[in-house]
C-alpha cells in the first residue's frame, strides 16, 4: 500500500509543480500589464499637456 501511495505521489507532484509556477507566472503577468498600461496613461496626459499652449497647460497645473 505504501509503495502505491509513493506512486502516487510521484505522479502528481510534477503536475501540482507545474500548475503552481503557471498560476504565479500569470499573477506576475497580470501586475506587470497594470504597470504597463498605467505608464502609457501617464505618457499620454503627459503629451496631451505638452500640446496645449503654456497659458492653458499652468492654469490646468494650478488647479
Amino acid at each position: 500500500m505504501d509503495q502505491v501511495a509513493s506512486l502516487i505521489q510521484a505522479m502528481l507532484a510534477p503536475g501540482i509543480m507545474i500548475s503552481a509556477c503557471g498560476l504565479l507566472i500569470l499573477g506576475m503577468n497580470n501586475k506587470y500589464s497594470l504597470v504597463v498600461n498605467r505608464i502609457r496613461t501617464l505618457n499620454e496626459e503627459k503629451g496631451n499637456l505638452q500640446k496645449l499652449p503654456i497659458q492653458k497647460s499652468s492654469s490646468i497645473l494650478m488647479k
